[in-house]
């Protein structure tokens, strides 16, 4: 009986391992290593319950559908030498598996999604309520309507003996029509989604995830099947398969280029920046570094641009460089983007939108059909744009629905030439070198020392151009999240990705380029203040903490390169921050004091997808306006701004004054 049980299990491979991770979704969700990327993923709306729901029953019904079929047909089949030909389990076992497995995905979804959102339980409870008896019904009348059918029509066909097992028909007959049915609703939903892009209420994420889930199950089921026979493993094919297919080059991420506007002023250089300061701060900068870290960093620098402006009026027109990186970037783009244009959405509440949507519905369609069929998705629309047109939505008002964060980045030089606009620098890095590319509205001159970096006018020639919402996206390209990337340019380009590989605090491009500033003539600059805006804390204090400190196993040493990699973006990089600082002040000590302030979210956990709560949000604001260290930050960049020089950062000059 055991070693029936474990044959049966090892054909149905594919199936359980489907219904194993549907069933332990939300556990697996909420584990310390996935709760900050996917939680995000169980916030739904109410009618979102719905497409969830619908798609959960969707893949429990492929996992029992294949399963059933996979136990009675293997034994005829000849495959793994099976000792006996197993009895027929009645009709309601697999409705209860299919209850059964869905059930999990479905109650939680409806908990948090109602806890984030208060008020809509009754609406969610009978969404998930019509999603699982529309399911149930449509299954029963599945089998209902092949049994009538078998009974009716005895057809046994002679086929070739590498199809022993496919008969009788009823049974592989009514799993095709199943697939033909999920592929149907994974057809509806991409559809949907596409036309909701860039508007509100698309697709939910957790839905698109399904999806793939439930279209993976069906597809590899069968050929495990079909191929247990040989003894071919699964896996070679699937090796094979990504082989052929990653020979084609529509397989590849690509982020378009514009031509840069004729009449577009050339990006100023660093003392042009910062002499452009209003005459009321004249010879007083204020510089920002923006670290990298998903959609928190991107809400908490929104907020701390933002609620420094309004707090201090000088601050706008003292902010001459924001040098930020992948979240931080997003911030910074949406801070800027309405210093352009006054009618745009507030900073905080564009870049705190969600848009885990529509990456989520990139990676589920366009991008998955790519990697198995990259010769018929030429100029399709990857998950890349698609969070680009979350991020343009989500700029829009209803007095001003034009975005033009989808214009030509040098757009904004001549905001920066007059001083009406800071400067930015998103950073983001070379897959092939390792350099950092800076897309900006500033430029490092000619004779600068460049070896650590690109500028985008040298990679992609000076008459091209990026969308301010591709350089930001391009910043902002977190691994798997958001694809490494390569120009539309003719022959091969370089690959783009995360700024945060290289520099996740933007303080190395920050520190240059006020090098340079300052090398050219340090008499136009008086004092600077160097505000460093982290979405998260961040401890120099190599030593680990006793609570994350444990035994582990062989299972642990799968993922440690990738676990001290993410650590490595935190504490590593914040020791070279520090010392490329540090080296910073004391070469210009006596000569231009320059003062240094973090502002840093105080809370850990924070999320990194694309999504923030509405709790979350709430957190964001209530931080910013009662956090004890927070509020001392504030009250050193008001001393700044009024001309105080001893200002207790803790910097050279403030040590010695």
């Amino acid at each position: 009986m055991l070693i029936s049980a474990v044959e049966y299990a090892l054909l149905m491979r594919v199936p359980v391992l489907t219904g194993l991770i549907l069933f332990l979704l939300p556990w697996l969700v909420n584990r310390s290593l996935t709760r900050s990327l996917l939680l995000g993923l169980f916030d739904v709306t109410p009618v979102g319950v719905l497409a969830v729901s619908l798609a959960s029953t969707s893949v429990a019904a492929i996992v029992s559908d294949d399963c059933r079929v996979i136990y009675l047909h293997s034994f005829p089949r000849g495959i793994g030498g099976l000792h006996q030909q197993p009895g027929t389990p009645p009709h309601w076992v697999w409705f209860v598996l299919v209850l059964g497995l869905s059930l999990p995905v479905i109650v939680y979804t409806v908990y948090f999604s109602n806890q984030q959102n208060p008020g809509a339980l009754g609406k969610r409870v009978r969404w998930a309520v019509l999603a699982v008896a529309s399911q149930l019904a449509a299954q029963m009348l599945f089998v209902r309507t092949f049994e009538t059918a078998s009974g009716r029509v005895q057809w046994s066909p002679r086929l070739p003996d590498l199809f022993a097992g496919y008969p009788p028909w009823k049974d592989h007959v009514s799993a095709t029509a199943g697939f033909v049915l999920a592929l149907g609703i994974y057809a509806f939903f991409g559809l949907y989604g596409k036309r909701r892009l860039g508007i509100k209420a698309n697709v939910p994420a957790l839905c698109s995830a399904l999806m793939i889930m439930m279209l993976a199950c069906s597809a590899l089921s069968s050929i495990s099947f079909f191929l247990d026979l040989w003894h071919v493993p699964l896996l070679l094919v699937l090796l094979v398969w990504g082989y052929i297919t990653a020979q084609s080059q529509y397989s590849d991420h690509f982020y378009g280029l514009l031509n840069r506007p004729a009449d577009a002023q050339p990006a100023p250089t660093p003392i042009e920046t910062i002499c452009a300061t209003k005459p009321a701060q004249k010879g007083r900068v204020i510089l920002v570094a923006a670290n990298g870290g998903g959609i928190q960093a991107a809400a908490w620098a929104a907020q701390v641009l933002e609620g420094l402006g309004r707090d201090l009026p000088a601050f706008a027109d003292s902010v001459r460089l924001i040098s930020s990186v992948s979240g931080g970037s997003l911030g910074s783009a949406c801070y800027t983007y309405k210093q352009a244009y006054p009618k745009a959405q507030d900073a905080f509440v564009a870049a705190s939108k969600s848009s885990l949507d529509e990456v989520a519905w990139g990676l589920s369609w366009p991008d998955f059909i790519s990697s198995i069929f990259p010769w018929i998705t030429k100029g399709w629309m990857g998950r890349g744009r698609a969070l680009e047109k979350a991020w343009i939505r989500n700029c829009e008002t209803a007095g001003y629905p034009n975005a033009f964060l989808d214009r030509p980045l040098s757009d904004w030089n001549a905001g920066v030439r007059n001083g009406t606009l800071p400067a930015v620098i998103m950073n983001a890095t070379l897959v092939e070198t390792g350099q950092r590319l800076l897309f900006g509205t500033t430029r490092f001159t000619a004779n600068s020392n460049n070896r650590a970096r690109v500028d985008a006018t040298e990679l992609n020639g000076a008459s091209k151009d990026v969308a301010a919402v591709t350089a930001a996206r391009l910043s902002a390209s977190f691994p798997l999240v958001t694809p490494a990337s390569r120009s539309n340019a003719d022959g091969l380009q370089p690959h783009v990705v995360d700024g945060g590989y290289y520099d996740n605090y933007g303080m190395a491009t920050l520190v240059e380029w006020l090098d340079e500033a300052l090398c050219a003539d340090d008499q136009s600059v008086r004092s600077v203040l160097v505000i460093q805006i982290h979405g998260a804390p961040v401890s120099p204090d190599s030593s680990a903490q006793p609570d994350k400190l444990s035994d582990r196993g062989w299972f642990f040493q799968i993922g440690a390169p990738l676990l001290t990699l993410n650590n490595v973006r935190g504490a590593g990089q914040i020791a070279h921050n520090d010392l490329e600082l540090g080296q910073m002040q004391h070469r210009w000590f006596g000569k231009v004091p320059i003062h240094s302030v973090t502002l840093e979210f105080p809370d850990e956990d924070a999320p990194l997808s694309w999504h923030l709560t509405r709790e979350q949000q709430d957190k964001v604001r209530e931080r910013w306006m009662t956090n004890a260290a927070v509020q001392k930050g504030r009250g050193q960049v008001a001393e700044f701004l009024a001309g105080l020089d001893k200002i207790s950062c803790g910097c050279p000059t403030c040590k010695h004054v």
